[in-house]
Formats: C-alpha cells, sequence, structure tokens
C-alpha cells in the first residue's frame, strides 16, 4: 500500500514542479473528454462494461489464497 501511495505521491509532485507537462496532460485529458462526449452512447456503454471487466478481476484475485 506504501508502494502504490509513493509513486502516486511522486507522480502529483512531478505534475506540480512541472507546468509543461501538467498542460501537456491537461491537453490530452480535454481531447480524451471531447472524443468520448463525440462518441456519446457507444463510449459510456463501452467504459462501463470495461468497468465492469475490470472490477470482476479485482475481485476475482483478491479471492485467490495467498501462498
Amino acid at each position: 500500500m506504501f508502494k502504490v501511495m509513493g509513486a502516486f505521491g511522486l507522480g502529483i509532485v512531478f505534475l506540480i514542479i512541472s507546468p509543461p507537462l501538467r498542460a501537456s496532460l491537461m491537453e490530452e485529458l480535454t481531447a480524451l473528454g471531447n472524443y468520448i462526449s463525440s462518441h456519446s452512447p457507444v463510449s459510456y456503454i463501452c467504459l462501463g462494461v470495461a468497468g465492469l471487466v475490470f472490477a470482476m478481476i479485482w475481485v476475482y484475485r483478491a479471492a485467490q489464497p495467498r501462498c
């Protein structure tokens, strides 16, 4: 858990200190949002199905016994 929190923390700190990277990331997120809303009904259904598949895999892997 600390590894994940550390990785996210380092990523956030890097975005804070790097304005060009932050600007390009915001441009990409805006373009992705525009693409999703331009293909509106199908893209939301696909994102929902992908979220369900990810959740099913995550729950299945959590139920596996650890050696």
